[in-house]
């Protein structure tokens, strides 16, 4: 868990952010102005600060220059509605990780703060003084950008061992600042992505533009160049940018030195160039740096490692530095489904799966339907991961294998032995699933029964007693009010035995009636007047014994009795 500290005019605003990070598990707090977030840093140390730009009376840019004096390895992220490349290059050379463009949202912040923390622990590490070969320390300088540290926040987009090679290559180009031609699939590549090469190379503290020309049309270069033509270019979908103005920034490209342009696009280079789409000239210096990003699909065999990777990294990962085990049947469906909308898809999927896991074990059951569905698992894989899932918390709720083999139902040394081979059986799966599924049981029948003489009293709770229902006794009409009231479960049945004090039969069974219309009823001992049994199913006049109440019930509850007054 980490500290966080952000710094917003806007209360509701604040609010708002302090609602998304504590739920991705963090310890956050809030301050409404500059000085009150140097009184916040002043007594605690946070990890990651994120800051409004346009405040007063200290602005954020002034408070940035404040917190590295105070806490070095503190990560700055602003959040600004403004932003404009000037603005950007001055939150850069203040050492800012990102710029957060406001409304917010909730994926960006998610993916920023991931970021942030993992640029947190390489500050933290790289500010520890190392001993040389004599022991006496050697001063590092935080926050320095090397190949390897670039590599590693780049697995923030690209996670885990299959990525390695192409982060490697996105970090080169970082750090080299050369023109690049990047063939990629939709969605493989972010605005987020830009800011982070363009924030560990050599222009970090320059402008950076990030343009759509097939939504944003291009008609002229001059819309396109940056201040002094310094800076990062980035032109997304380039084979939207008209021939003409290709050839406009070829001639910026000879004269300018410090200017870094890439390209983007879906579709092959190569085809661009024979379409007459993609000048040739200037696709062969944008290609000194070609490389192609291809979708996740690409990546079959590799994409369960791929999603547990994603999933170790997110900010919220409950489970410490347990690694992520897949389950096979999930290993599978991951593999099997087409994943159109790539590591956008990937992160929002690894966020999702994680809020319903329990342990870090990647099953079927936490996965998207549109997931689960491409592989779907046999009766026989279900009800193993069910079993597995059941034995798993009962070790963990109880403790011991004695207690969870008594909770389960099964002998304990069943349980050592499901222990060792988790693939075989413990007890669900040893019935014959071809074997006809037996008739339920019949269910135990709820009745009530009011009587307020004791010794029928006891003599129908004896008849009672070992039959399919489970009988409430009460003495008296009130009593049997509440009871219908309050009940967990409606009764299937009641039986009124008379006499009841102080309220005649006929009216006390009106009066359950009206409360529980779906119980039948049965008078006992009484009579029905002018020989209308009113809401009265059964009446009989007259009983011998605790064993006729026990029969009454079992006529109002199974026999198909017709309403009759006896």
């Amino acid at each position: 868990m980490a500290r966080i500290l952000i710094v917003e005019d806007d209360k509701e605003m604040g609010d708002l952010m302090i609602m998304l990070v504590e739920g991705m598990g963090h310890e956050v707090e809030l301050a409404t102005s500059g000085p009150t977030a140097l009184e916040l840093l002043g007594k605690f140390h946070h990890d990651v600060v994120f800051t409004d730009v346009h405040m007063e009376p200290m602005n954020g840019l002034q408070l940035v220059e404040h917190v590295k004096q105070l806490h070095p390895c503190a990560v700055i992220v602003f959040i600004s509605g403004d932003l404009s490349p000037e603005l950007q290059a001055q939150g850069m050379r203040r050492g800012a990780l990102e710029f957060l463009h406001k409304p917010i949202r909730v994926e960006q912040l998610k993916h920023v703060l991931r970021r942030a923390l993992n640029r947190s622990e390489r500050e933290k590490v790289a500010a520890r003084p190392e001993p040389d070969a004599g022991g006496a320390p050697v001063p590092t300088v935080p926050g320095r950008q090397n190949l390897a540290s670039v590599e590693l926040e780049l697995e923030t987009f690209y996670p885990g061992a299959p990525f390695a090679v192409l982060r490697n290559k996105l970090a080169q180009l970082a750090l080299l600042n050369r023109y690049a031609l990047i063939e990629a699939a939709p969605d493989m590549l972010s605005v987020d992505l830009w800011r982070v090469l363009h924030g560990s190379g050599p222009s970090a503290n320059l402008p950076l533009v990030v343009r759509d020309v097939a939504a944003q049309p291009v008609t002229t270069a001059d819309e396109l160049l940056l201040p002094k033509n310094e800076g990062t270019l980035v032109l997304m979908n380039v084979e939207a940018l008209p021939v003409e103005v290709q050839r406009e920034l070829i001639a910026e490209m000879r004269e300018a030195r410090r200017m870094q342009i890439i390209a983007t696009t879906a579709c092959d280079p190569d085809q661009l160039t024979v379409d007459g789409r993609l000048v040739g000239t200037f696709y062969s210096r944008l290609a000194l740096g070609s490389l192609r990003v291809g979708a996740l699909s690409e990546r079959e065999e590799e994409l369960p490692e791929i999603l547990a990777a994603a999933m170790r990294m997110t900010p919220f990962y409950p489970f410490r530095t347990a690694a992520v085990e897949i389950d096979p049947a999930a290993a599978e469906a991951v593999r099997a489904y087409a994943w159109p909308g790539n590591l956008a898809e990937l992160w929002a999927i690894a966020s999702r799966a994680l809020t319903a896991m329990k342990e870090p074990r990647l099953t079927l059951s936490v996965l998207p339907d549109r997931i689960r569905g491409a592989k779907l698992p046999t009766l026989t894989a279900s009800l193993r991961e069910t079993e597995q899932a059941c034995v798993a918390r009962a070790l963990r709720t109880l403790g011991t294998v004695e207690r969870a083999a008594e909770s389960l139902g099964v002998a304990a040394a069943e349980l050592e032995t499901f222990q060792a081979q988790p693939a075989d059986s413990l007890f669900i799966l040893k019935r014959d699933l071809s074997a006809p599924i037996p008739a339920a049981a019949q269910p135990i029948q709820r009745v009530l029964l009011v009587v307020g003489d004791n010794l029928v009293r006891e003599t129908a709770a004896a008849a009672l007693a070992g039959h399919d229902l489970e009988a409430t006794i009460v003495s008296d009409l009130l009593a049997a009010i509440a009871a219908v009231v309050l009940a967990p479960r409606p009764f299937a049945a009641a039986v009124l035995v008379s006499p009841l004090t102080a309220f005649d039969p006929m009216e006390a069974g009106q009066e359950l009636a009206r409360l529980a219309p779906q119980m039948r009823l049965g008078l006992l001992g009484g009579r029905a007047p002018d020989g209308d049994p009113g809401p009265f199913k059964l009446v009989a006049s007259s009983f011998r014994t605790g064993a006729d109440v026990e029969a009454a019930f079992q006529t109002l509850i199974h026999g198909d009795i017709q309403r009759t007054a006896a």
